[in-house]
């Protein structure tokens, strides 16, 4: 299992890829979710956009299989940011954590545990927010 980061505008290469991955996880809950490519690439537009995004991707034998996304509060789309900002959170210190998407058999093996501890330390090197706002908007 590989995990490679990719950071910033360089999302844009994979946006195809986290689409149809988003598409096909979340089809498992249909009850949630319905969505279609071109829903995709404008709720992935925010990742594109901004230079400091992150994308964890886990690949076996080259296939991905999985992905971790995340950008500043700050850079996301108005409705995750709106509860923050409508409460007395210093937004600006908080690094929002998109998802965390695994195929189905790759789900239970620690990849998706490995993936969000590099998304910390990422946070975290970069001096992005405090811990203590980073648990508060991961768990």
């Amino acid at each position: 299992m590989e995990l490679e980061i990719v950071i910033g505008h360089n999302f844009q290469k994979h946006i195809d890829t986290v689409a149809n991955l988003r598409i096909s996880i979340f089809r498992e809950y249909p009850y949630l979710y319905d969505g279609n490519i071109s829903y995709e690439a404008d709720y992935l537009k925010s990742y594109v956009l901004s230079k400091n995004s992150i994308l964890i991707l886990a690949r076996d034998k080259g296939q991905i299989v999985g992905a971790l996304t995340g950008l500043p509060l700050l850079e996301a789309d108005e409705m995750f940011r709106i509860v923050f900002e409508k409460n007395p959170f210093p937004i600006d210190s908080i690094f929002y954590l998109g998802e965390i998407l695994l195929i189905k058999e790759y789900r239970g093996k620690g990849i998706g545990f490995k993936m969000y501890t590099m998304f910390e330390e990422l946070v975290m090197q970069n001096n992005q927010l405090t811990l203590r706002n980073f648990l508060k908007i991961s768990f």
